[in-house]
């Protein structure tokens, strides 16, 4: 992108916040039954992108698709460009990378383009059966704020709504019981399935609630996107990688600062207007760019979530 007249000096957080396998309709901001989000539910600087479209159904490839130019046409692309990050390094932010899951051959070389990689749990993988949280990953987020470098990107990476839901379930977000008692799947009823899934989301509540707190005061804005949806019992099927249409449909959020909406009006009143817009996870990396108002001739409007469509 041409840097000519960008101002480096200025303060900004841009967060990226990859789920795990949680569906949109699973959210009741998006008008889901239970209350999933009773953190969010109460935020007034957030928007929900309720029809968002994922091409895979699993995280290896969608990570890739998530984070480059790829779309349905070049899927290449994913392997074949760098991600967005390296244009965030070229603009003068600093970019971390905290995982919550294990690193996997496919997006492993995107990690490697964040000046700071850590992993929370480097000796687990989602096979690994024992309670490991996403919050966690806040501890190591606090210690890179400290450095208060003034334009920050981060990305984290959730473990979310991944099988075993209960392992990922903070105590105090079991809202919703009786939830499962055994690994595997078929052994649970599907009531028990459904309540632990919902557990789950109740913890990302509690994880993004968290995040914004620690945000607040700053200049920042925080776009969640799902890597995918989860199926759960639908035409028989549970889990994800399979070929089901709820899968297809990941949860994705926006969360902007008081300070943000100030400096950026007419970037948070288009995401408003399209917030009920039909997008596929395209838009991920054209749209950050702009949420960073980083300029490069190749964002496409068209998948700009901060820009009015014609």
């Amino acid at each position: 992108p041409d840097m000519q007249h960008y101002n480096r000096t200025d303060s900004l957080k841009v967060v990226l916040v990859m789920g795990e396998s949680l569906r949109a309709d699973h959210l009741s901001l998006n008008g889901y039954s239970r209350q999933t989000m009773p953190y969010l539910s109460q935020q007034t600087n957030l928007v929900s992108l309720s029809d968002v479209y994922s091409e895979y159904t699993y995280t290896n490839r969608s990570v890739p698709h998530i984070l480059t130019r790829a779309d349905s046409i070049t899927e290449n692309l994913a392997f074949n460009e760098t991600s967005f990050i390296t244009i965030f390094n070229n603009a003068g932010f600093q970019s971390a990378w905290i995982s919550c899951q294990d690193p996997a051959y496919s997006y492993v070389a995107f990690t490697a383009e964040c000046d700071t990689l850590i992993y929370t749990h480097p000796e687990k993988s989602v096979y690994v059966y024992s309670d490991w949280f996403d919050n966690e990953m806040l501890t190591p987020f606090d210690s890179l704020s400290l450095k208060g470098t003034p334009r920050q990107l981060t990305v984290f990476h959730m473990i979310g709504s991944h099988w075993y839901y209960n392992n990922h379930v903070l105590t105090e977000c079991e809202r919703f019981k009786p939830v499962t008692t055994n690994r595997t799947v078929t052994a649970n009823t599907a009531e028990a399935i459904i309540n632990s899934y919902d557990n789950t989301v109740v913890t990302a509540d509690l994880f993004l609630h968290q995040l914004f707190c620690r945000l607040e005061q700053e200049k920042a804005i925080v776009i969640f996107l799902s890597d995918h949806g989860e199926i759960l019992g639908e035409n028989g099927q549970w889990l994800h990688a399979s070929d089901n249409e709820v899968v297809r449909h990941p949860a994705c959020l926006v969360w902007y600062s008081n300070a943000y909406k100030m400096t950026y009006p007419q970037k948070v009143a288009a995401l408003k207007q399209n917030a009920t817009l039909h997008y596929r996870t395209d838009f991920l990396f054209h749209s950050i760019l702009s949420a960073a108002n980083i300029p490069s001739p190749i964002i496409d409007d068209n998948l700009n979530i901060f820009s009015c469509h014609k």
